[in-house]
């Protein structure tokens, strides 16, 4: 069975190798310590619980893909356009990853499907805030609804 460990560990990897992105964090986005990040761009992800159906358990996701603040004042107008643009450009890379490349991910022997996807932007009207787009996803993995069925 998919679970939630091998979902970070694969978004995880898929960060490490994007050439856009920098840093990875996962849980409550109210938890995390912005202060600690120094390289920007970072993906967040946020496990937002799962649903059961007959035999299939879909787990809801939230991304988020952010941008540093901008490096001068007076400049937040079009450098939150262009953050905005370019996270946007990142969750399309995420997309066709997990619908063509997923294979490459460690649980891939199982079969998944991306059931939802969309994104909104994150824009903030001061400045030194963080902007991007917020990715929600759903993925569904096979649920056997048995007592024999082990974590990968």
């Amino acid at each position: 069975m998919i679970t939630y460990s091998n979902i970070v560990s694969n978004f995880k990897a898929w960060v490490d190798a994007h050439p856009n992105l920098e840093t990875f964090s996962y849980g409550q986005p109210t938890a995390s310590d912005l202060d600690k990040y120094e390289l920007y761009p970072l993906a967040h992800l946020h496990y937002m619980g799962a649903d059961y159906g007959e035999r299939s358990k879909t787990y809801r996701l939230e991304l988020y893909l952010l941008d540093g603040p901008p490096v001068k004042a007076g400049t937040t107008g079009q450098q939150q356009v262009d953050s905005v643009s370019h996270m946007e450009q990142v969750a399309e890379d995420l997309i066709v990853h997990i619908r063509k490349e997923g294979r490459h991910w460690s649980w891939t022997k199982y079969q998944y499907a991306l059931a939802g996807v969309g994104d909104s932007p994150l824009e903030r009207t001061t400045t030194n805030e963080l902007c991007g787009t917020l990715v929600t996803l759903a993925i569904t993995v096979p649920y056997l609804n048995d007592h024999c069925n082990l974590p990968l």
